[in-house]
């Protein structure tokens, strides 16, 4: 009988410590009633936007991120890739806890990149390419995945192939949090 309170004890305090654990999660503020605007979209082919990352902020990390890579992906596009890839940015420093508005601008950083590194897009160009979704008030439902890995730096060109890379961040991926947005044209 004196085993039943103490196996009370252990339950409870192991309860009361999963509560206070914090979560690993990712936002932004720029995007209202979850919908990219004028500064996100792509500026091109029949797509007229300023193809400006959103900033974005994450929460809690697990112990032993090395590393952050963030994603965003149309998931209605229909592609091989399953999906149309905007960008992807790998190799983020673990001590960074957002990124700002227009980070995925390769132009902003002459440099070679201190704070992560830029991959090719779907569309063939390094860094972000914003939504451009088929016009006729069709919402396309993108998504925005933040990735802790396990890497200091994953080793990739930023011209690997898209798949590979990909890939590689699932591999080497502690935990990942996303955060859904839509956009469409009329």
């Amino acid at each position: 009988m004196k085993f039943i309170p103490y196996l009370f004890l252990i339950l409870t305090l192991s309860l009361y410590k999963d509560a206070l654990a914090q979560k690993f999660s990712i936002g932004s503020k720029e995007f209202i009633d979850s919908a990219a605007n004028l500064l996100h979209l792509y500026n091109g082919y029949d797509c007229i936007g300023y193809s400006e990352s959103p900033a974005l902020f994450w929460k809690h990390p697990p112990k032993g991120s090395k590393s952050f890579a963030i994603t965003i992906k149309d998931l209605d596009y229909p592609s091989d890739n399953n999906g149309w890839w905007h960008w992807i940015v790998y190799d983020i420093p673990k001590h960074k806890r957002n990124v700002p508005h227009d980070f995925g601008n390769v132009m902003n950083e002459p440099t070679p990149y201190r704070n992560g590194q830029q991959h090719e897009s779907d569309f063939g160009t390094l860094g972000y390419g914003g939504p451009c979704p088929p016009h006729g008030n069709i919402k396309h439902r993108y998504v925005v995945t933040l990735y802790a890995l396990n890497q200091k730096t994953l080793g990739l060109s930023p011209r690997e192939n898209l798949k590979t890379t990909v890939k590689c961040i699932e591999a080497h991926t502690l935990v990942k949090t996303t955060l859904k947005f839509y956009a469409f044209r009329n």
